[in-house]
């Protein structure tokens, strides 16, 4: 007696499922906007810190002096050069993970260039 056909694949298997991420939830997109492309930037100000952001094409997206406790968020559709001034008064999260910028400080100021 002949074999009988296997099973479809679909049947014998049930459909594929991403696997939670040890990365935690920066693993997905943390709004509608990074899933379209769109990134994010987010500066956390522990201190008072001068700050410049700038598209490559030289667009000024935002520039001035930030108090201590307050909250910036930049959506990032393009690649920016950021200024920080008393860089190590900020916390910088870069789509919804910290980003170490200490080996980007000289002197209290760090220079970052970013993607979306």
């Amino acid at each position: 007696m002949p074999p009988s056909p296997p099973a479809s694949a679909s049947a014998a298997f049930p459909p594929l499922v991403p696997a939670p991420s040890s990365a935690g939830p920066s693993a997905t997109p943390a709004s509608p906007a990074a899933a379209a492309g769109v990134g994010e930037l987010r500066l956390s100000f522990q201190g008072e810190s001068w700050v410049e952001i700038r598209r490559v094409d030289g667009q000024l997206l935002h520039e001035g002096v930030q108090r201590r406790g307050s909250v910036l968020r930049v959506p990032l559709d393009a690649e920016v050069s950021v200024v920080l001034g008393n860089a190590p008064a900020v916390q910088v999260v870069h789509n919804g993970g910290p980003l170490d910028i200490a080996p980007m400080t000289r002197q209290g100021v760090a220079r970052l260039k970013l993607a979306p």
